[in-house]
């Protein structure tokens, strides 16, 4: 069961439907701080978002990112999209890696 999966049940509602645009490229750029906090930021709001990753490290940079955090825009379904987008980048990375990290460990 997935995130998006386990909300749905919780709360009783439809999950968000996403399509991606942004290119796995530029997902391989963002430095992600904390995936849970990248989920909250979805479904509870954008107090998560200060420590989800580096907002530097996105395509819309620093500001555009602190602006959504202090309250001067609010998170768009663009922002969700693509924050949805990074969670099923990394989700896939770490997935990817579990298996190559048993093959290191394994004697």
């Amino acid at each position: 069961m997935n995130f998006v999966e386990f909300m749905r049940k919780v709360d009783g509602r439809e999950a968000p439907k996403f399509t991606r645009k942004t290119s796995d490229t530029e997902y391989a750029r963002v430095h992600v701080q904390n995936l849970e906090h990248c989920q909250e930021t979805l479904y509870v709001g954008s107090d998560y978002l200060l420590r989800a990753f580096t907002w530097a490290s996105t395509p819309q940079g620093h500001d555009y990112w602190c602006d959504i955090q202090h309250g001067h825009t609010e998170l768009g379904p663009g922002d969700r999209e693509f924050i949805q987008g990074l969670i099923d980048y990394t989700d896939s990375i770490v997935q990817g890696d579990e298996g190559d990290w048993e093959e290191l460990v394994s004697f």
